[in-house]
């Protein structure tokens, strides 16, 4: 991948991030650095089992915002 095209992918996922609501945000990112339902529950103030609604729900949000982006550039 050249390096435009890099660019181009980590704009894409820094708008996609952004357009998250904020504690789905919050979520994914405090997973991506390792933490545990439970501990990303605690940070957020909210369950474990919710932790994992919105790390799921950003996934799939990025997901198809991600795909809608690589449709779009082809």
């Amino acid at each position: 991948m050249d390096e435009v095209m890099t660019g181009e992918l980590r704009a894409a996922i820094a708008q996609a991030l952004n357009s998250l609501p904020v504690q789905q945000r919050a979520a994914i990112e405090l997973k991506s650095m390792g933490l545990s339902l439970a501990d990303i529950g605690e940070s957020l103030s909210v369950t474990p089992n919710h932790a994992g609604v919105l790390v799921h729900r950003a996934r799939q949000a990025l997901r198809q915002l991600l795909a809608n982006h690589l449709k779009e550039t082809r």
